[in-house]
């Protein structure tokens, strides 16, 4: 199940958004909103002489009328492919069918496909009937974003059911589908997503994580980051610096707490256009190596760091840095919850960062690599907390 939500996730972010904007007065405002409904499924089949595989691909989908397909032929006894083929096409409202409660779907039509083996193209036809067989399982996410001067909240309502697929995949003399799918899935889904800047007001969204099962997952980290590009008084040697440094508590209150910092130096001769270094460090901290506490980190750390391309090591390098944060808080907070017939799962994640100064020192006997006044940095949280199913 764990894998069907990741699925199902990466299946939402393939969309493409359709915008309704709203003009407001003294503000700017977007609304977002939508609603998708699909059914895919998976066809494997093998020939009676054991050689030639099968595999098949079918989506649909009905908000934007579109169907895919793929298809390939694989001779394992010979270990050449016969044909890989696929094409899309548009769908008339008649073409494609899903029920209400996502227990049926049907879909026939016409699809033009391209035969990368033969460098031809040719129709299939499709005549597919998707049965549900199992419970309908359903979910929500809600995402919240708050930044120094803009808004953002979105809430997304997920359903979808397992299901076989049956039925005909030709190209008029062969069935590609002889065997009922491996895999098949009826899915729909609705989003609405509210995006502004003062003066405006966004509604809260509240959830509740609900008592947990299966596999847990959570930890709590927070960190601070620094990078800084300077060009010396030649204007031929610009060197590059970005460090990070952060503790990560995995099951906050009764688990393990780990601390850790990494280092990048890059030099490069742009008058001769020439590297002359690129080096990385990362290693453990103890707790007295940094420390981060609301608006203020601190990291005091010995480091080597190593250039495999010129095989040259420092292993003296001191990092001796504060940060103070500089800019206003941005904070973020995403939830989601799944009920299927054999699993609930329940998630929430906060996270944020803010703009910071940092100052002090990186160098060692041989080099300093002191972050520029015009460099960047921040310090940045995240709290994570996710019921699995097994």
């Amino acid at each position: 199940m764990k894998t069907t939500i990741k699925l199902l996730a990466i299946l939402a972010l393939m969309l493409v958004t359709l915008g309704q904007h709203t003009p407001a007065s003294a503000a700017y405002t977007e609304n977002d909103k939508w609603r998708w409904t699909t059914a895919y499924a998976v066809f494997e089949s093998v020939d009676p002489s054991g050689c030639i595989h099968t595999e098949v691909y079918v989506y649909a989908e009905e908000t934007w009328s579109e169907v895919g397909l793929s298809i390939s032929q694989y001779d394992t006894c010979i270990g050449t492919y016969l044909l890989i083929a696929s094409g899309y096409a548009e769908l008339a409202d008649s073409d494609f069918r899903i029920s209400a409660n996502l227990d049926s779907a049907t879909l026939k039509t016409t699809v033009d496909v391209e035969d990368y083996v033969s460098d031809s193209s040719f129709d299939v036809f499709v005549d597919l009937t998707w049965t549900g067989t199992s419970a309908l399982g359903h979910g929500t996410s809600n995402y919240q974003g708050h930044g120094p001067g803009c808004h953002e909240i979105s809430h997304d309502q997920m359903r979808s059911r397992a299901a076989q697929a049956s039925g005909t995949v030709s190209d008029g003399e062969t069935n590609f589908t002889l065997e009922p799918s491996e895999y098949g899935v009826i899915y729909s889904e609705k989003f609405a997503d509210i995006y502004g800047c003062h003066p405006m007001t966004l509604a809260t969204v509240s959830q509740q994580i609900a008592a947990a099962i299966g596999d847990l997952e959570n930890y709590k980290y927070s960190g601070a980051y620094a990078g800084a590009y300077s060009v010396d008084p030649s204007g031929c040697i610009s060197t590059s610096v970005w460090l990070s440094a952060g503790d990560v508590i995995v099951d906050p209150g009764r688990g393990s707490a780990s601390s850790f910092m990494d280092v990048n130096v890059a030099q490069y001769d742009d008058c001769t256009h020439t590297p002359l270094l690129w080096a990385r460090g990362d290693i453990g901290l103890a707790e007295p190596d940094f420390q981060i506490s609301g608006n203020r980190a601190a990291l005091h750390k010995m480091v080597t760091v190593y250039d495999p391309d010129r095989n040259l090591v420092l292993d003296d390098v001191l990092v001796d840095l504060t940060w103070k944060a500089s800019g206003p808080l941005n904070q973020n907070v995403y939830t989601f919850q799944w009920h299927g017939p054999d699993c609930q799962q329940h998630g929430r994640e906060t996270w944020g960062w803010r703009e910071a100064k940092a100052s002090g020192t990186i160098s060692s006997a041989e080099a300093d690599f002191t972050l520029a006044p015009s460099g960047f940095a921040e310090i940045d949280w995240d709290r994570y907390v996710v019921d699995w199913c097994d």
